[in-house]
């Protein structure tokens, strides 16, 4: 049921998912923080989930934070 979930939205976003592919495999070549192309904001925002989740499984609280703060915004008033 995941599989066919996944690639039900593969399906309806596939310009998404092949730009973020192309990055991987860019990266994968050239190295981490290498960018292939500029990002829009939702490439920006997956990324910085990407990073949240390996932070996640690594245990890094502070990158955790970081990414709460860019993530959650915050009441000014």
């Amino acid at each position: 049921q995941n599989r066919l979930t996944a690639l039900e939205d593969v399906l309806a976003h596939p310009g998404k998912h092949a730009a973020r592919m192309a990055r991987a495999l860019y990266r994968a070549e050239h190295g981490p923080g290498e960018s292939l192309i500029a990002k829009d904001e939702d490439d920006i925002l997956l990324d910085k989930v990407d990073h949240g989740i390996t932070a996640f499984k690594r245990g890094d609280s502070k990158s955790l934070s970081q990414l709460h703060s860019d993530l959650v915004p915050t009441d000014t008033s």
